[in-house]
């Protein structure tokens, strides 16, 4: 119980300390979620950039991608 009160400490949920233990697991498995989501999209990027450098293609795909996480879903 502590574990998860502290990582939720550390995503930003400031009153983890007082969440009823329902409240606490639920959100815990959201944050970790999170957190394993924003995990795999580094990876991919790492992967990608390093891939940009060794060919065009790559830095053209690495672009697009980076284009593509940037838009946040906005009309151009």
């Amino acid at each position: 119980m502590r574990r998860e009160v502290s990582f939720l400490l550390s995503e930003g949920h400031p009153s983890a300390r007082h969440y009823p233990l329902c409240m606490l697991w639920r959100e815990s498995d959201i944050a970790r979620a999170r957190f394993r989501e924003q995990a795999v999209t580094n990876s991919i990027l790492l992967q990608n950039a390093m891939g940009s450098t060794k060919s065009k293609a790559g830095l053209k795909n690495y672009q697009k991608l980076i284009k593509e996480l940037s838009d946040n879903g906005e009309a151009d």
